[in-house]
């Protein structure tokens, strides 16, 4: 709610009901209704219920978003987000992400698909602990997650790890 409360629209993804509720109430305590869009589902590659990350481009072009931070918190599925949001990612300037890493490393397929994703569009791998540069090499990616997750930023914002 940080990002909200400093006047930036926020986009929050949850399906879990208990954390909706809590972000709702959140929201009116902290008075950032305005700058909250909250979407109840699951994002996944197919529409089997859930959206499509990519599914959420016309809140981007809605809102005028042009530019972006994220945080990605979705219990080992980080991958779907990256197969299904190849036109959000080309489109906004996504230039921080967060993402939980800790499971993913030892999913070899999602690891390398997901490290792919980032490179093809010139981010690079920091430690959340210290914003250092990770050894981006195939075989290196299970060592990364301080303590649980990393950092992806545009190569063109590492001075964003000097703030």
């Amino acid at each position: 709610m940080y990002s909200a409360s400093i006047g930036r629209t926020t986009i929050s993804v949850e399906c879990y009901q208990p954390n909706i509720e809590r972000i709702i109430r959140t929201v009116q305590l902290e008075n950032v209704a305005n700058y909250v869009i909250l979407i109840g589902n699951v994002i996944y590659i197919e529409s089997v219920g859930t959206i499509r990350f990519d599914g959420l481009l016309p809140i981007f072009i809605d809102r005028q978003i042009q530019s972006a931070i994220m945080k990605i918190d979705i219990q080992s599925s980080e991958g779907f987000l990256c197969a299904s949001g190849s036109q959000i990612f080309d489109s906004a300037n996504i230039v921080f992400v967060q993402m939980e890493w800790d499971d993913i490393k030892w999913q070899a397929d999602q690891a390398e698909f997901i490290i792919d994703f980032f490179i093809r569009r010139n981010y690079v791998t920091t430690a959340t602990d210290n914003c250092q540069i990770l050894n981006q090499t195939r075989n290196n990616y299970t060592t990364w997650g301080t303590p649980h997750d990393v950092f992806w930023i545009k190569s063109s914002h590492l001075h964003l790890c000097n703030i």
